[in-house]
């Protein structure tokens, strides 16, 4: 039995309301590290996976437009993050490097507590990592570039803000690490 794809009017609601309710929470949580903050971030990784999957989302500029401000918001909520662990003198995880390193060289020995190539608990910080040192390094945000990444381990999504030229080098490493 095939379901009903949702309203193009019950996404744009959602969307409102999630970004509505994101602002709140942001204005009452000022470094949006509380669970409630966690969780409606959570939820706009949801709403824009469900959106950008959704077989109109090609042809509509609705859709389009709401994947655009989740997108936007969602990169704001990662530099308010990134900027509150910075402050708390939380670092990314050591040796990724030696990670990313070993996965390009395809030196899978020196992969250390990693099952099947996967980094394991670094695993969004080393595929973030990979991509931009592999895929236009100078046009990424960390070396003063327009473009954007942010991997939300929860909910397995990656967020993306770049051309669609580099969005396709991004689909065919993706491709070729599988």
């Amino acid at each position: 039995m095939a379901t009903e794809p949702v309203s193009l009017t019950e996404l744009r609601v959602q969307t409102s309301e999630l970004l509505r309710e994101e602002a709140k929470v942001s204005r009452e949580n000022s470094r949006r590290q509380s669970p409630q903050a966690t969780m409606v971030a959570m939820n706009l990784c949801d709403l824009f996976v469900v959106i950008h999957n959704d077989p109109r989302y090609p042809n509509s500029e609705m859709l389009q437009g709401a994947a655009t401000r989740i997108r936007r918001r969602l990169i704001q909520v990662k530099q308010s993050r990134e900027a509150s662990l910075n402050r708390n003198g939380i670092t990314r995880p050591s040796g990724l490097s030696s990670q990313v390193d070993a996965l390009l060289t395809g030196d899978t020995a020196n992969l250390a507590g990693s099952a099947g190539g996967v980094l394991g608990e670094a695993e969004g910080w080393g595929l973030v990592e990979l991509i931009q040192r592999i895929i236009a390094p100078d046009f990424w945000d960390v070396r003063g570039g327009n473009g954007a990444m942010q991997y939300f381990a929860m909910q397995k999504v990656l967020v993306v803000r770049a051309t669609s030229d580099v969005h396709e080098q991004i689909r065919d490493l993706l491709t070729a690490l599988r």
